[in-house]
């Protein structure tokens, strides 16, 4: 009798029995990936250097800004 009861709780309910069967992988997937690319970040970070944040923040230094002046590597000579 227990088993005919679970049986019928299983018996397509509105479909959500097979929205389970999609998700449940898509989810496990979506982890196993995530789990993969954080292990790969920190496999490929040097030695020493504190974690980078989940999300990407603009570098502080105004040497790698694209809208800083280049500085000459040597001094302009006055020829006149």
């Amino acid at each position: 009798m227990a088993v005919d009861a679970a049986m019928t709780v299983l018996a397509h309910q509105g479909q959500w029995d097979e929205v389970l069967l999609v998700a449940i992988p898509l989810a496990l997937f979506a982890w196993v990936l995530h789990s993969a690319n954080r292990r790969a970040d920190r496999a490929n970070r040097p030695t020493g250097q504190p974690s980078a944040p989940d999300t990407p923040a603009a570098s502080s230094s105004p040497a790698s800004s694209p809208s800083a002046p280049a500085t000459p590597s040597t001094p302009p000579t006055d020829e006149h």
